[in-house]
């Protein structure tokens, strides 16, 4: 169930000296609004380089960092753009971004603590784009999927950009989830439509899952 109404961390402990059936006990500790976080509505968590745990809400961002959270909300972080945000990816080189409605694609800054827009500039020349998700291609090129296709990272011009070749092969598509296999092929999940494409956009197999599944 993708949406959590509370943010819970499991601690696992062996017991030493005790039968097969009972060595392993599981502890659930349970965080709310009353522990330090934004909200009890939880979107989406993800745990940084640093070891840190974020988790997105709809009134603003919490960073657990074991003992105490940290709330990141516009009030105090104008360059949020907005509290609600839906999506937040810590990649391997330490680059951490967050996404949500209206355009809402950021980049934040650790040395300076703030969030840095990171929006592609078509964003504003067409309509401000849903952010569902971001992903690590096999060749390391970060890319951010969208209610109107992907748009991979330009760290030179400071942003998302559309600026490849194959976008408008996949601008139409409403990107739900993005899934790169072994032999490099786009796996795009829309809605009741599953998508396999090659990079350069051209259709591999589409499959309309209302129809499929039914015959």
């Amino acid at each position: 169930m993708r949406w959590l109404y509370s943010l819970c961390i499991c601690f696992f402990f062996l017991s030493a000296g005790v039968d097969e059936a009972n060595a392993r006990s599981i502890y659930f500790d349970k965080y709310s609004a009353e522990d330090g976080m934004t909200s009890n509505w939880v979107h989406r968590i993800e745990q940084d380089s640093c070891g840190h745990i974020w988790a997105t809400t709809d009134f603003g961002i919490s960073r657990f960092d074991g003992k105490f959270f940290k709330k990141f909300v516009r009030s105090n972080y104008p360059s949020m753009m907005q509290d609600e945000l839906h999506e937040v990816k810590s990649y391997p080189d330490g680059s951490f971004f967050v996404g949500g409605n209206a355009g809402a694609l950021l980049k934040y800054n650790p040395v300076k603590d703030c969030f840095e827009d990171y929006s592609p500039v078509d964003f504003q020349t067409t309509y401000l784009k849903q952010v569902d998700g971001f992903y690590l291609l096999r060749d390391q090129r970060k890319l951010a999927f969208t209610s109107g296709g992907i748009y991979f990272l330009d760290e030179k011009k400071g942003g998302f950009s559309n600026d490849f070749p194959a976008f408008d092969a996949f601008k139409d598509y409403y990107i739900l989830s993005f899934y790169e296999d072994r032999f490099g092929r786009f796996w795009i999940a829309s809605f009741n439509t599953l998508i396999i494409t090659t990079p350069d956009g051209t259709v591999v197999k589409k499959m309309d899952l209302g129809r499929d599944l039914e015959s």
